[in-house]
């Protein structure tokens, strides 16, 4: 059991340590550098990096060229996953509030009534 977690103990090191084949010595991105930058997560309009300092997101748009056709990035492809993404969450927006209705009117009048004296008191 100790040789297993050893193993992923060294195995965990060395991908912290850039072993990685992904790994980017210095990715310049405008006026920025990152050092020992590896990409993770790529979506249409920015990519996921992390770098010694810690983690960052970079817009495509910004990237250099070679990362920009790696990655498959286009102005249009940009635009269409923004306007995508405008809708999903306008859509989710509408079946929270659409749920939101149905609850309310679903529920039970939770007034309580209570008769004193010939007075009906509503609390």
């Amino acid at each position: 059991m100790k040789a297993f977690c050893l193993g992923f103990l060294l195995i965990g090191l060395a991908y912290c340590n850039g072993a990685d084949s992904n790994t980017i010595p210095v990715l310049v991105v405008g006026e920025k550098s990152y050092t020992n930058a590896q990409i993770f997560k790529v979506t249409p309009i920015y990519v996921m990096v992390s770098y010694d300092g810690g983690l960052t997101t970079v817009a495509l748009s910004n990237m250099p060229a070679l990362y920009k056709e790696k990655y498959g990035y286009t102005p249009e492809k940009a635009a269409k996953y923004v306007a995508d993404q405008k809708e999903a969450a306008r859509v989710q927006l509408a079946k929270q509030r659409a749920a939101q209705l149905l609850a309310q009117q679903q529920a039970p009048y939770t007034a309580s009534y209570s008769v004193t004296t010939n007075q009906i008191v509503r609390r």
